[in-house]
């Protein structure tokens, strides 16, 4: 999984209905995102938002819909 934040591409550990964790996170204000889930080979995406942002010393970072 991963997910493109303007210029960023992210790995994500984990997703949940309102939250990602990223393997390494970075400091980035809020804006909207592509979460990219690949699954047998297949891609899906998702337009996010990030409403807080992402923080470095954030374990979970909130996501809602775009």
């Amino acid at each position: 999984m991963q997910a493109i934040a303007g210029k960023h591409c992210l790995a994500v550990a984990q997703v949940g209905p309102d939250f990602m964790i990223v393997e390494s996170p970075i400091e980035l204000p809020p804006m909207p995102a592509e979460l990219i889930v690949e699954i047998d080979g297949h891609a899906k995406r998702r337009s996010i938002y990030l409403p807080d942002g992402i923080r470095k010393t954030a374990s979970r970072t909130r996501i809602s819909p775009a």
